[in-house]
This record gives structure tokens, C-alpha cells and sequence, in this order.
């Protein structure tokens, strides 16, 4: 399984769960906080209660979500994934091109009560490359995973954190995809034809 470490609390596991009838991988989704599912279980269907949401792709060749957090990482741009078959997980990502008017604006512009500039000239640049590497990602499931399966609704986890963390998520993504397609190639297969 592979772990986005948000911080010492939160995370989200990614893990390739099983092979698909059809031969395709199934992805199971965890969002924990302190090791415990963030989400209360009281409004899940039974199938879910655990905390693992589980999703299809469609394919077995590649991983769309190593793509999908891939091509926030080379182009720093904001973008979004949701897979192809119910139930659906949709993951927005908000990256330093969409973030950088907004944050700058908000530094360069804030000000003391007399009206002087509250930073120093020299801070805000100081501060770019740690700003460059910001992500917010919001996780929205599909009212399928709950108890009121037809409210066409999402329950939504917003996260904050940065290309750094990202970067080992993918690596820990790619290389256990690598393992899991080896490991379930005759499965896959078998269950294809």
C-alpha cells in the first residue's frame, strides 16, 4: 500500500485491492486520521463501514491515478481524476498555477493598520519555494458508498500538502503497482478472457 503522509495524524492509503471479473484492478481508498477512518461509519452502506473504498479503473496496463498525481507534480497545474465505473471517487487537485495569483495577492497586499505594507521587501520571494510546492487535494465519494445510495450527493476530504510528500506517495504507488500487475498477471488473465 502506498501512504500520503499528510502529517503526523492524517493520511490517505492507496492500495491495489484484487482483480476485477473483467481483469481489471480494483484500487481500495483510505482516509485516516490517528489510524482510525475519518469517516463515520453510522452513514456508509455495509459494504464500506470499514473505510475502504473500493474503485475500478478499467485497466490493467497502466495506473491512471500515478498519471493523474504525475501531471500535478511535472506541470504544477490543477487538475482532476475521477475513475470511469460506479462507485466513483473524484480527486480535485489544486496546484501552485491556480494558487500563485491568489497567494501572492494575499501577501502583497496585507497590510498594518496604519496602512504600511506588513512584510518586508525580500519575504515574499523568500518565501516561493515553499509556497511553489503547496497542493490542496479534495477527495469527493459518491453518495453510493453511503446509506442513501440515490441522493446523488458526495461526502468530500480536503487536504493540504506538498509536491515533496506527493513525490514519495507516487514512487510508493508506482513501485507497489509494479509488484501488484506481477504478481496478479495470470489472474488478470484468466479473468480477461
Amino acid at each position: 500500500m502506498a501512504i500520503l503522509k499528510i502529517n503526523e495524524s492524517e493520511e490517505i492509503i492507496i492500495n491495489y485491492h484484487d482483480i476485477d471479473c473483467c481483469g481489471d484492478i480494483l484500487y481500495a481508498f483510505q482516509f485516516l486520521f490517528n489510524k482510525k477512518n475519518v469517516i463515520n461509519p453510522e452513514i456508509l452502506s455495509e459494504r464500506y463501514k470499514e473505510g475502504f473504498f473500493i474503485i475500478s479503473d478499467c485497466d490493467f496496463e497502466k495506473c491512471s491515478i500515478i498519471d493523474f498525481f504525475e501531471q500535478v507534480l511535472n506541470t504544477k497545474d490543477s487538475i482532476r481524476y475521477e475513475n470511469i465505473e460506479t462507485p466513483v471517487i473524484h480527486i480535485h487537485c489544486r496546484a501552485w498555477n491556480e494558487l500563485k495569483n491568489y497567494k501572492l495577492s494575499l501577501w502583497e497586499n496585507a497590510k498594518h493598520s496604519d496602512g504600511k505594507g506588513k512584510y518586508q521587501e525580500g519575504f515574499i520571494e523568500s518565501m516561493l519555494e515553499f509556497w511553489e510546492k503547496e497542493v490542496e487535494l479534495t477527495f469527493s465519494l459518491d453518495s453510493i458508498f453511503t446509506i442513501n445510495p440515490d441522493k446523488h450527493s458526495k461526502i468530500s476530504l480536503h487536504y493540504e500538502t506538498n509536491t515533496d510528500n506527493l513525490q514519495h506517495f507516487v514512487e510508493e504507488l508506482r513501485s507497489e503497482f509494479q509488484d501488484f500487475k506481477g504478481n496478479n498477471l495470470e489472474k488478470h488473465i484468466h479473468n480477461s478472457m
